[in-house]
């Protein structure tokens, strides 16, 4: 799971590189895009954990939804920073030596790589919302 991280934020880091954005501009900017990414990875996951084990305690998680959201993409924000930060402060650079011998280089695949995962991310999350709320979950009530 952390290759995948890795992988996207590095593809991230690299396309506005290509772009010309400065070596800390990118690596933040990188760090940011994977920790919405992350964040609604584990909504997605945890609504999936909490609909099959306990759909009472996911009921009323959503009918507070905004806590529960921001939670998760808080949790995402720190697990990330801390990981790219504090734990790993080379990563980044690391990923972007290994990644420059084999991954790809044009402007518009990386662009295109990062939508698609951003987009799908998003995606996901809606869709995961709908079938929960198809299966009887009410949001925002009880």
């Amino acid at each position: 799971m952390l290759y995948i991280i890795d992988w996207i934020t590095c593809c991230c880091y690299m396309m506005l590189r290509k772009i010309h954005y400065t070596k800390t501009g990118a690596e933040t900017s990188a760090v940011a895009n994977t920790c919405v990414i992350t964040g609604l990875w584990l909504i997605i996951i945890t609504d999936l954990i909490l609909w099959i084990t306990y759909p009472s305690i996911l009921q009323r998680i959503y009918s507070k939804s905004n806590v529960y959201s921001l939670s998760m993409i808080t949790i995402a924000i720190g697990l990330i920073y801390f990981r790219y930060y504090y734990l790993r402060k080379d990563a980044i650079l690391l990923m972007e030596k290994h990644f420059n011998e084999k991954g790809p280089r044009n402007v518009w695949i990386l662009f295109f790589i990062n939508f698609f995962v951003l987009i799908g991310s998003i995606v996901g999350c809606i869709i995961m919302g709908l079938y929960i709320k198809s299966q009887g979950i009410i949001f925002g009530g009880w």
